[in-house]
């Protein structure tokens, strides 16, 4: 199955089913579609197994150009999904031929259509599974989705503008904002501002962990390794990846300590 992206939607993502479990402890939550009941019966009706890999579109849907013929499958929400300009129905099997384009709008009853193709998509497993963790930019295509950092900059600056607002506003109405009553215009909404920016903190802290330990994860030569082979329960090649580890834990230790004590004199200039 060959597709061309021409458009992304709003937040279009790999998943299967059951998707990532058990890694909790390594940073990684549950992951998976959301409604795993569509999910599964769209593949089914392409011919694949219930869990094999398929898209997920939240409210706004992708366009997408097929580079061969296939048969797909949309179930879920209705984004109204057209193939070259003719409706496509949920809940079946529909035959599409190469050069043809499915165009799908934004969500009319639902919030996430899946989309399933004969065949499946072929993208790498991250710890046992193609589910896309978009926090986590991990797992689905080319490694995952990119971090939502313009989404989180512009959550805490919202938050910010919504308390100074409120403020403001108690500025200008005086009374009628202290006293609380039927005609207190933001008597609620300066009570509900703790709790806004305590809740947005709390997501920017977690995401700040999530992101933190697992950019650890990723960029040490061997905690991945180790990692993999406790999944897939391959003893070998957990004790080639620990005493890796052990020896690069030793050399880096004498190494600072060399270079402690001789007060840098010999470290290797970078020119």
């Amino acid at each position: 199955m060959a597709v061309t992206v021409i458009k992304g939607g709003l937040e279009t993502t790999v998943q299967d089913y059951p998707g990532r479990k058990g890694a909790f402890g390594m940073g990684f939550p549950p992951s998976g579609p959301i409604d795993h009941w569509s999910f599964r019966l769209a593949n089914i009706l392409v011919g694949n197994a219930p869990g094999a890999a398929a898209l997920e579109c939240a409210f706004i849907g992708p366009v997408l150009r097929f580079e061969r013929d296939t048969v797909i499958a949309l179930t879920g929400a209705d984004m109204k999904a057209t193939l070259d300009g003719d409706a496509v129905p949920l809940w079946e099997s529909e035959r599409v031929r190469a050069g043809q384009t499915l165009a799908l709008g934004s969500a009319v009853t639902g919030a996430r259509t899946y989309i399933a193709f004969a065949g499946g998509i072929d993208v790498a497993p991250f710890l046992g599974s193609r589910a896309t963790f978009v926090i986590g930019a991990c797992g689905g295509l080319d490694g995952g989705a990119k971090s939502a950092v313009v989404s989180a900059i512009v959550k805490f600056n919202l938050t910010e503008l919504h308390r100074k607002a409120i403020l403001d506003g108690m500025d200008i109405l005086a009374g009628n904002a202290i006293a609380q009553g039927p005609r207190n215009l933001l008597a609620r909404s300066y009570l509900w501002a703790p709790i806004a920016i305590t809740v947005e903190g709390a997501n920017i802290l977690t995401r700040t962990f999530i992101t933190f330990g697992q950019g650890a994860i990723r960029c040490h030569p061997y905690i991945y390794a180790e990692i993999q082979a406790l999944k897939s329960d391959d003893l070998r090649a957990f004790d080639r990846a620990f005493w890796a580890h052990a020896g690069h834990f030793i050399r880096n230790a004498f190494r600072a300590s060399l270079l402690s004590l001789s007060r840098g004199y010999l470290a290797a200039s970078p020119v």
